[in-house]
């Protein structure tokens, strides 16, 4: 099997206080390998930077999503625990 295709897509997560761009950053890192089968996997969270416009923070990161046509024959990961080349 060649090596799978992958594609990235940027995040921004912005809140108004309590840091709850963090929480859901850490949700979705942490969750996104297992509910798709690992076709999606979050990378490193930036720190929290404070919002240009009103109160709050944002942070960034990316997903890096496997192309499912070059995913194994059944739509799936490369395996029980893949980890997505990181480009």
């Amino acid at each position: 099997m060649s090596n799978p295709k992958i594609r990235v897509v940027k995040v921004r997560l912005a809140d108004t206080g309590n840091d709850d761009a963090g929480a859901v950053a850490k949700l979705l890192t942490r969750l996104l390998p297992e509910l798709s089968r690992g076709r999606c996997q979050a990378g490193e969270i930036s720190p929290a930077y404070p919002n240009r416009r009103g109160s709050g923070a944002r942070r960034y990161f990316d997903l890096y999503l496997l192309d499912p046509s070059t995913a194994g024959s059944d739509g799936s990961s490369l395996g029980p625990n893949p980890q997505i080349p990181r480009p």
